[in-house]
């Protein structure tokens, strides 16, 4: 029986990243059109512009940095397929989700003053930790490329 090595894995996981991104990119094009629709979906009576703009605006910052993340990922799964994962540039790479990821959290707060649901706090609570953790594992990754650099000079 053959196992799937970590080549294979991160290969299919850098596809899925550009699957993923481009997805995102037609979402983000589309999305006027996508929340006009689903707006006069839900309300019988024409919607507040307001609303129609403020959600706009959250989901495009949303939408952005979720594309930010994704090519992130992307180019930490492409060095993962070199074997050579512990370089500065997936330290970046990781200070980089954790600042997109802190960012969708807090457009997700602000628009709890102008939709609140239960989903908008999930959403919140998940990127706010995916943050914490992205940094935290930078750290980790910085520790990690320091040693590998210590190593190869020592011998």
């Amino acid at each position: 029986m053959k196992f799937i090595n970590s080549k294979t894995l991160s290969t299919f996981l850098n596809f899925f990243m550009v699957v993923m991104l481009g997805f995102t990119i037609v979402t983000l094009i589309g999305l006027p059109w996508i929340i006009r629709r689903y707006m006069s979906f839900i309300c019988s009576e024409s919607f507040p512009q307001f609303d129609y703009y403020a959600i706009l605006a959250i989901l495009y910052v949303a939408g952005i940095f979720a594309a930010v993340i994704l090519n992130a990922l992307r180019k930490i799964f492409s060095t993962c397929k070199l074997d050579n994962p512990f370089i500065h540039d997936n330290v970046k790479n990781l200070r980089l989700i954790s600042l997109a990821s802190c960012i969708i959290g807090i457009t997700f707060i602000f628009k709890t003053f102008i939709i609140n649901s239960l989903m908008t706090i999930v959403v919140i609570f998940i990127f706010i930790v995916a943050s914490l953790f992205a940094l935290i594992l930078s750290e980790v990754f910085e520790k990690a490329v320091k040693y590998k650099e210590d190593s190869d000079y020592t011998i």
